[in-house]
This record gives C-alpha cells, structure tokens and sequence, in this order.
C-alpha cells in the first residue's frame, strides 16, 4: 500500500527519500516542498498544528516574487502609513484547509521580528497586520507565510471574489462526493431491509 504524504496527503512515489521528524516519529513526504514546509513547522514550534488540523494542507507550489509588494509606488495602494515606523494593510490568506491553518498562519505572523501586530479573521481569511518598516518587509512577511505552506496577497476585491468562489466550489464537490458514498451504502444495505421486511411479513423466522 502506498504510503500517504504526512503533510499534503498525496502518494508517496518515493518511501523514505523525503523523510523529517513531526510529533515524535519519523515521517514521510511527497517532495522536497512538503518536507521543507514540515522542518519550518517544527523549528517554528508550531508542530502541534498536525495535531490539531482537520484535512492536509496545500501542497507548496511555485509562488510569484513577492518584492513587487515592497515598492513604495505599489505599496501606496494597499498600505496605511502611521509615522515612519508603521504601516498597516490587509491581507488575503490563500491555501486555508481548516482553523489549524489559521492558527499556523496567525503565530507565525506574531513570532516576526519588526511585525507590531497581527490578528487573523477567522470568517473571511484575512488578516490585519502592521509592522515597522526599518525592521521588516511586507515580502518578507510574506515569505515566512510561504515557508509554512500558505499564501498571501494585500487585499484586492477582484482577488478575493475569486478565492471564495473556489472554497464554494470545493465545499460543493465534498458534498457530492459525502452523498455518493452515502447513496452507495445505502444500496449495499437496502437488499437487507427488504429481505428482513418479506420474512416478518411472511411470518418466517429472522435470520
């Protein structure tokens, strides 16, 4: 039986090439992402996020450079400025599974160096951040969220449409796929009810 990715839940093509210690026992990976990702996790102290999550996260896939968000020019779009030493924006989180991501995504943002605050809103995946730009940077912000498996963009309307039409899509597709497998025990089961119904009626003994 081919062994499932202890981070994404995918195939193991490869036993043991992809391999990192999580939650006390060694564990395997699919690829070097999802290997990276898990090592960032636990050197973070956020191991127990594999404890608690629902679902496998996201697979990590190539991401566009996030510098871009640095530019004075751009920033000034998306960006509060409160003083020399803080500016504010907010951010969309991408590759969210179940509240653990969130909670993942929440702590990694309050543990970095020269990010005065962070809150993350639960119900629309966004998140509040203001941080001090002689210490940090936005992409470096956001390349720590990359680290651990997610994705984050200053807020855009457009953007975020686009990524809550994909959640309704994906809770539609686990919804058919629970009431598929729900019909096809219940067609497994039927014949057992009707052969239980003709005997009592019949007056033959169960069984």
């Amino acid at each position: 039986m081919t062994a499932a990715c202890y981070h994404c839940g995918l195939a193991v093509p490869d036993a043991g090439r992809w391999r990192a210690p999580v939650l006390g026992a060694p564990r395997d990976f699919c690829c070097a992402g999802c290997q990276a990702v898990a090592s960032t996790i636990v050197a973070g102290g956020f191991e127990q996020y594999y404890a608690t999550r629902s679902e496998p996260a996201a697979r990590p896939g190539e991401l566009a450079a996030a510098v871009a968000y640095d530019d004075p020019l751009a920033q000034a779009q998306f960006t509060v400025s409160r003083g020399a030493h803080e500016r504010s924006t907010t951010l969309i989180l991408d590759g969210i599974r179940c509240a653990a991501c969130l909670w993942l995504i929440e702590q990694t943002l309050r543990r970095l160096p020269g990010v005065l605050h962070a809150s993350v809103n639960y119900t629309t995946r966004r998140a509040q951040l203001a941080w001090d730009p002689a210490r940090t940077r936005l992409s470096a912000v956001i390349g720590a969220l990359r680290a651990v498996g997610y994705d984050a963009y200053p807020y855009d309307p457009q953007r975020q449409s686009l990524l809550e039409r994909d959640a309704r899509r994906q809770a539609l597709w686990r919804l058919f796929v629970a009431g598929f497998g729900a019909m096809q025990v219940m067609m497994y089961a039927f014949p057992a009810y009707v052969d239980e119904g003709v005997g009592t009626l019949s007056g033959m003994p169960r069984g």
